[in-house]
């Protein structure tokens, strides 16, 4: 956990030192509020045509709903729109992500209705987040810090976490330490245990900031710095289930399922 912790501190100092140089351009709005899903007056600051073949554009705003695909999470989808005379200028979203030069955040999808030429810097938009797929991703990733805090329940200190896949198809969590085979079966055994006692308990996720301004996200009493989006209570999480423990090198790769 400390070895996360303070590469993550890390990451979210250099973020926020660049917000206050004013190179981040685009507002994580998505930080305030997981369950946010509309949002009106998003403003356009650059547009451009994706390279290749595709018809795909990208879009920047100052502010964004979206999450980003990064920190072991998939991105947002989702629709951009507005109107031009009366008519509907509409980007379907089905990749987010983070510039890793200027921290801009580009939202990237077609144009089911309206003209490339019809997204002008300035225009205000409104913003829509597929509901289904945020809610799932917020139980996948907080079903990972689930894991943590169960492993801290437990009293185990020589798993350190290191790194998390927050994808729906096989997420994991690999820790700094080992676990002898032999006891592999009798841990997972108990982890489910302590996951579904702490689901039950319907702990409230807590969000705050840090001494330096980092996104500090406590999923049942476990903190840890992170720009994901999290379910609201561990009750949200509804199950999770760890189905292996697997070396990973000199690491211990934890599988685990909603």
């Amino acid at each position: 956990m400390l070895f996360r912790f303070l590469f993550l501190k890390l990451l979210f100092v250099a973020i926020m030192a660049c917000v206050t140089d004013g190179v981040l351009a685009t507002e994580p709005v998505y930080f305030t509020d997981s369950y946010l899903f509309t949002y009106e007056g998003a403003v356009i600051t650059k547009v451009e045509k994706v390279e290749g073949d595709s018809d795909d554009v990208a879009v920047v705003t100052d502010k964004t709903i979206l999450h980003p695909q990064g920190g072991g999470q998939p991105s947002d989808q989702g629709v951009i729109s507005f109107a031009v005379d009366g008519n509907d200028v509409i980007l379907k979203v089905n990749q987010v992500s983070k510039a890793k030069d200027s921290l801009e955040i580009k939202h990237i999808g077609t144009l089911s209705s309206g003209t490339f030429d019809q997204l002008s810097v300035g225009q205000s938009v409104s913003m829509k987040v597929d509901e289904d797929t945020r809610r799932l991703h917020a139980r996948v990733h907080s079903a990972g810090h689930l894991l943590d805090a169960a492993l801290a329940r437990m009293n185990v200190t020589d798993l350190i976490p290191l790194k998390g896949y927050h994808f729906p198809d096989g997420p994991y969590v690999e820790y700094i330490g080992s676990v002898a085979s032999e006891d592999r079966d009798k841990m997972i055994e108990t982890l489910n245990e302590v996951a579904a006692e702490l689901i039950k308990e319907n702990i409230q996720t807590q969000v705050t900031r840090g001494e330096t301004g980092e996104r500090i996200v406590n999923v049942a009493g476990c903190p840890c710095p992170c720009g994901g989006t999290h379910v609201k209570s561990t009750g949200e999480i509804v199950s999770m289930t760890v189905k292996r423990m697997k070396k990973n090198k000199k690491n211990m790769k934890v599988s685990y399922t909603l």
